[in-house]
């Protein structure tokens, strides 16, 4: 009878640390062997596939700020103004006239006020309105020309035509709009601010304006001036005028002769 001991243990091939790590080289070679080929192919990419990066990144750039203008717009503040301005005809009046002369006028207007209280003067404030170029006009009513207005001498061969004389369109005046023609000249007093003082006196100013324009085409010197030269373009407009309608019915040697009546 034969006895069997024990087996001896069995013997592993021992491993070498150099059979581990044979994957992690052949891994690397190709790592570095691709990067070599990447960087040979960038370091000779056409010198067109560059230009297009570079529109490409020129392009991007446009899109991200047109995208943030597009966002700041989004939430910008937008105010509209409205303005309506609405009329209506309130009156309508049949008033005949034929206006014969318009004349500038150069108006002044000046406003002082002075102020004293608990016995202290508190100074003078002082404004002056210079304006040019506002107009008035000169006309003839005629609305009362009728038969009665005309008288024809057949000896004379003269035809007299009877009219008012001209008169000042009180209401038509023209005041002068325009800031370059308009002079303003303010002086405060010493203790007064321009606010209380100054300002509301310039707006008086020009609220009298039409007031003084109308007493300057009024003054006697001015307005003597002013009513001859209207006479003078009374006589000529209304031959010019009715010249012709009688033209065929009178002799031609018949003169238009204009008489203003008192």
């Amino acid at each position: 009878m034969v006895t069997m001991g024990p087996l001896p243990p069995t013997q592993t091939e021992p491993t070498t640390r150099s059979s581990r790590l044979w994957p992690v080289a052949v891994v690397a070679v190709v790592a570095m062997v691709l990067t070599t080929v990447v960087i040979f192919k960038c370091a000779n990419t056409p010198k067109e596939l560059l230009q297009e990066g570079k529109e490409l990144l020129k392009e991007g750039k446009e899109l991200v700020k047109d995208g943030m203008n597009a966002l700041a717009e989004a939430f910008k503040t937008n105010v509209q103004y409205t303005t309506v301005i609405t009329g209506a005809i309130s009156s309508l009046q049949s008033n005949p006239k034929l206006v014969v002369l318009t004349a500038e006028i150069d108006a002044v207007v000046k406003r002082s006020a002075s102020t004293e209280k608990l016995w202290i003067y508190w100074g003078t404030t002082t404004v002056e309105m210079r304006t040019k170029g506002n107009k008035v006009q000169f006309y003839i009513p005629l609305d009362d020309i009728g038969t009665h207005s005309f008288r024809y001498n057949s000896e004379h061969k003269t035809l007299t035509i009877l009219t008012h004389p001209p008169r000042l369109d009180e209401e038509f005046v023209d005041v002068q709009s325009d800031p370059s023609k308009i002079e303003m000249m303010t002086s405060n007093g010493w203790a007064k601010f321009d606010k209380w003082s100054g300002a509301p006196m310039r707006e008086d100013a020009r609220r009298e304006l039409r007031g003084e324009v109308l007493r300057s085409a009024k003054h006697p010197a001015q307005h003597e001036l002013l009513m001859l030269k209207a006479k003078e373009n009374a006589k000529e407009h209304l031959t010019r005028l009715l010249g012709p309608v009688f033209a065929e019915s009178l002799n031609p040697e018949t003169k238009i002769e204009i008489e203003f009546l008192p």
